[in-house]
């Protein structure tokens, strides 16, 4: 079986709009690499433009892989991770384009830093402005926090803590949970912790699997020097009401899963009442705010 120095997993839903210049983006890296595309049941015109446009993906070692539904983001993750050769490991948004050298550089860091188990690049939005794509681990009181509705309602005033992350456009950082949007780590620290839990099929995944990593004694870097264009949520965003249901029950399970004690976990089963009765009032003032927001943009 043929090895490669990089493996790129993407997972692809109605993507059209960004991935020809995704993986046109990935032919700025000099590292050989396989791309591993698992597609979740797109009806739009992704899997045509993957398909119909093999200059795009030359010199890459493209594999498609075609669900026939949507089995959610960390289970074709894991799809991709069983199935990639390469000594490290990107996952890769499909609305990301990378900037020259991003891979290069991310898998440098990691050789350098033995200790390192996942290094994610500077992720740059379309203005130009840097993404706060770095959280701490949340807690309990963050959730809590979360519930009132103050951080929305006073968003530069009252901020969780684990929205608390100064990301520099020049300086390395220690981190606790970049997004998946882009990270890279390496062959012996993957098989060290294993793949995503599916348990967390769209929301949370990442959290939980960079917890898994520190766990484990490794430690996360934030590289600046790494860079790509994100075009943020543009498959979540389609499905905004889902979506808003799906991301409160992975804060749910999330806390569930690390609940030490009854106690705690009766806690936890409270604030997943509290958790449902915020989707609810969430979804509705989106039903609302939208048609309004969208006679503005016209």
């Amino acid at each position: 079986m043929k090895k490669y120095p990089l493996s790129i997993i993407i997972v692809t839903f109605n993507n059209e709009e960004h991935i020809t210049e995704c993986l046109s983006s990935l032919k700025k890296n000099t590292l050989t690499s396989e791309v591993i595309i698992i597609d979740n049941n797109s009806h739009d015109h992704t899997l045509h433009k993957i398909k119909k446009n093999p200059q795009i993906t030359a010199p890459l070692h493209l594999t498609l892989i075609k669900n026939k539904t949507n089995r959610g983001f960390a289970q074709a993750v894991n799809q991709g991770l069983k199935k990639c050769r390469g000594d490290f490991i990107c996952l890769l948004g499909p609305d990301c384009r990378i900037r020259e050298k991003t891979m290069e550089y991310l898998a440098d860091f990691l050789k350098n830093h033995p200790e390192t188990g996942l290094v994610a690049p500077r992720l740059i939005s379309t203005q130009g402005s840097i993404h706060s794509s770095c959280r701490c681990l949340p807690t309990l009181s963050d959730v809590i926090l979360e519930l009132t509705g103050l951080p929305t309602l006073f968003p530069h005033k009252i901020i969780p803590h684990w929205k608390k992350v100064n990301l520099s456009p020049t300086s390395a950082k220690e981190v606790e949970q970049p997004e998946a949007s882009c990270i890279m780590t390496h062959r012996s620290a993957f098989e060290h912790i294993g793949l995503m839990d599916e348990k967390f099929p769209i929301f949370f995944n990442d959290v939980d699997w960079c917890r898994r990593f520190l766990e484990k004694g490794y430690k996360i870097f934030y590289l600046p020097r790494a860079q790509a264009l994100h075009y943020k949520g543009s498959s979540i965003y389609k499905n905004r009401i889902p979506m808003i249901w799906k991301s409160h029950q992975g804060f749910y399970r999330y806390f569930l899963k690390y609940s030490q004690n009854p106690g705690q976990k009766f806690l936890i089963h409270i604030m997943g009442l509290l958790l449902i009765y915020t989707a609810a009032l969430r979804s509705i003032l989106y039903i609302v705010s939208e048609p309004l927001l969208k006679k503005f943009r016209n």
